[in-house]
């Protein structure tokens, strides 16, 4: 299986507006086919998903940053946010701040 993402030496997770600007900067560089592809492929948004999921089962290094699989990286920035401790602080502040102590 082709890695396009390779081909354009882009990221998995990079946007449409980032595939067609890595495309036409390598337009010259690319075989037909190739080009075809990624137009058929990486930018048809249904055709994607099913692609990168099998590029994933073929290729599941290719997912991994810095160590983490994509799904354990969004997994460790949604940990940062606790809505207990906002709302903890939001429930002493408040009476401080609605009183004008400031």
């Amino acid at each position: 299986m082709i890695n396009l993402y390779q081909k354009l030496d882009i990221l998995p997770t990079a946007s449409e507006a980032e595939i067609q600007a890595a495309l036409i900067s390598k337009q010259t560089q690319l075989e037909p086919n190739i080009i075809q592809a990624i137009q058929a492929w990486l930018l048809v948004a249904d055709v994607r998903v099913r692609y990168d999921a099998k590029l994933q089962e073929v290729y599941p290094e290719f997912f991994q940053i810095d160590g983490l699989v994509e799904n354990e990286a969004e997994q460790s920035i949604l940990q940062l946010w606790q809505p207990e401790i906002i709302m903890l602080l939001a429930l002493i502040f408040s009476p401080i701040l609605v009183r004008g102590w400031w």
